[in-house]
């Protein structure tokens, strides 16, 4: 774990150093200039700490802080394609060295696994005019859907080590990521959102030797150890749980007849409202009409 000491040290190292080499590296900077690598990394990262939106007649205050007279239109300017090769790589070598350390955590039953991962992603919607650069979902409205970011991390709750964030295509499918090829030690276990929901992989990992931890699709096809096939819709309001607040049942998953324990909980009507809320505005947004089994 990072003293305040030791923290404070490696931040200056990442906006100073560390952030003029890889202004030149990638070719932002040419030839010497008042506007470093480092000093306009600094200007942004404070000037956007103290205000996250702010404008460029607000950021341009921290560039004169950073010894640099820059207007706001000169600092429009410098927003180039060249800028954003420069800043991606800093985000990276500050989010691995100054962020988490690798370190245990003092939890007994987390500590009988190698790892325990989460993987997830998060998307930021950007100016439609960047979608040949990063491409977005698209929908049935026209402004700012075209182009947006997909952010994707991997934590270890075990060690508290990161990995990431992976910059994708907003449009990319989160298993088409990078996090999802890599390999975790045996005895692992892997928790994620439905959007690294696959059959395939989750079979894969159980002959690994690992363990996963998931959302259910409502669509995957499911089946009792008797050989009985259910659906989640008949299991979660005609059924079995439709009298019970919580139901566990030993499952069999998709054709891959894939053993898992399936947890069913009820939720009062109020959260069921809130959860179908965001389903009903994407599927009038970007389409298509959510099913009654969704809903469900």
């Amino acid at each position: 774990m990072y003293t305040l000491a030791e923290l404070a040290k490696t931040i200056q190292t990442v906006l100073g150093a560390t952030a003029d080499q890889l202004a030149k590296t990638t070719g932002f900077i040419k030839r010497q200039r008042q506007l470093t690598g480092a000093k306009l990394v600094r200007a942004l990262t404070l000037g956007f700490w103290q205000k996250p939106a702010a404008t460029l007649e607000e950021l341009t205050p921290s560039g004169v802080l950073n010894e640099v007279e820059i207007s706001p239109q000169g600092l429009d300017k410098r927003f180039t394609e060249e800028a954003a090769t420069f800043l991606q790589p800093v985000l990276e070598e500050a989010v691995k060295t100054v962020v988490l350390a690798p370190q245990s955590v003092p939890i007994e039953w987390l500590n009988r696994l190698p790892a325990v991962w989460l993987l997830d992603t998060t998307v930021i919607r950007l100016p439609d005019e960047l979608e040949e650069v990063w491409s977005g979902t698209g929908g049935r409205t026209t402004t700012n859907l075209q182009s947006s970011l997909k952010v994707e991390v991997g934590f270890d709750l075990t060690r508290g080590q990161l990995k990431g964030p992976v910059l994708l295509p907003g449009r990319r499918a989160d298993l088409a990521g990078q996090l999802p090829a890599e390999s975790f030690a045996t005895g692992s276990l892997r928790i994620a959102d439905l959007g690294y929901f696959s059959l395939v992989e989750m079979a894969k990992l159980d002959q690994e030797g690992n363990f996963w931890w998931s959302r259910l699709r409502n669509d995957t096809l499911l089946a009792t150890f008797d050989g009985k096939s259910r659906s989640l819709e008949e299991l979660a309001v005609t059924g079995t749980i439709a009298n019970h607040r919580r139901l566990e049942l030993e499952v069999l998953l998709g054709e891959q007849r894939l053993p898992a324990r399936l947890l069913l909980d009820r939720v009062p009507s109020a959260v069921v409202a809130k959860r179908r809320a965001p389903v009903k505005t994407r599927g009038r947004n970007q389409g298509p009409t959510p099913s009654r089994q969704s809903l469900a």
